[in-house]
């Protein structure tokens, strides 16, 4: 998957004013339906105020899977980041394989800036 590519077809997509990123879980968490959930993808104009709205938990306006990982003792941190639109966030969503995104966000991003992932 290029990502730079898909920008270059959805012009839509890009945005320098707020970010769309990915969070990854140390380990799945498995939903009632016997899905396993490890990635969590969110939009926002603040990445930090953000991550900390993640960190302290869904009364903070955190998300319900990353406050449930917070509560589990699940570590997760953020894996990809791109300067885009909600319309991105959706297409991710859409999508539904986030993994897919985080691999080409390591693929593209250069050695010294990529981000850990456990």
């Amino acid at each position: 998957m290029d990502i730079q590519q898909l920008f270059r077809e959805h012009p839509e997509f890009r945005s320098k004013k707020s970010n769309v990123y990915i969070a990854g879980l140390q380990k799945p968490i498995i939903r009632r339906n016997g899905a396993r959930v490890r990635f969590y993808c969110g939009f926002t104009n603040n990445m930090p105020r953000r991550e900390g709205e993640h960190r302290k938990g869904k009364a903070c306006g955190g998300s319900p899977l990353l406050d449930l990982a917070n509560q589990l003792g699940i570590e997760w941190e953020i894996v990809a980041i791109w300067d885009a639109s909600r319309a991105f966030e959706r297409y991710i969503k859409k999508q539904r394989h986030m993994e897919r995104f985080v691999k080409a966000y390591q693929e593209e991003v250069p050695f010294e800036e990529k981000i850990p992932f456990f």
